[in-house]
This record gives C-alpha cells, structure tokens and sequence, in this order.
C-alpha cells in the first residue's frame, strides 16, 4: 500500500477520490454535483496527508493510509449516475490499480 501510495499522482488521487464510474467516456462528470466529502476543496492537504503517512515506518500508520483512500463512486459498479450521499472504502488492490490511471477526466472538470 505504501508503495503504491507514494507512487499515485495528483490526476491519479483525483480520478480514484471521484470515482471512475462518475467519468464518461468523454472526460467529463456524469453528476454536477459530487460529494467529496473530506477531499472536497481540500485535495492538496489530503495528498500531503496520504504522501506523510506512506512514508512513516510503523505499522500503525498503514492502517491509517489505508482509511484516507475511498471514492465517491462504489468501486463495484461500472457506473454512478446519481448524486452520493456516502464514501466506499477501497481496498489497497483498488489503490494500487489506480496508479498511472487510464481514466481520462478533463481538466475543467477537476478545476
């Protein structure tokens, strides 16, 4: 997980928070309004959080990284089309798959 942690990008973080299954296949969000909850406006200090605990050394803080990763979008379904009242973890597999994201999302949109 840390690994995989260290290795995500800003584009990367911002694909996996917002969930892949809110993006067409245009770049562009299916929803206008997507609740990001923690992340939400936010992104800059959730990546430093995620970058500082991936490289701690103790145990303890795994668990802790392990809980900053979750998507607006369940990672089970291939679509969202609904505005979310609720966050899904995700699984350390389901980070590391996010690394180098093929997801394109339009830069308007994350803007």
């Amino acid at each position: 997980l840390k690994d995989c942690a260290k290795e995500l990008q800003p584009y990367d973080l911002a694909v996996l928070f917002a969930g892949p299954g809110f993006i067409d296949v245009g770049g562009k969000f299916r929803v206008e309004d997507i609740q990001l909850f923690d992340v939400d406006n936010k992104l800059p200090k959730k990546i430093e959080k995620i970058k500082a605990l991936a490289n701690k050394d103790d145990i303890g803080s795994c668990d802790a990284l392990l809980e900053e990763f979750h998507s607006a979008c369940s990672p089970e379904k291939q679509s969202c089309s609904a505005v979310n009242d609720e966050s899904f973890t995700l699984s350390v597999d389901q980070v590391c798959d996010a690394v180098n994201t093929p997801t394109q999302l339009k830069i308007e949109e994350i803007a």
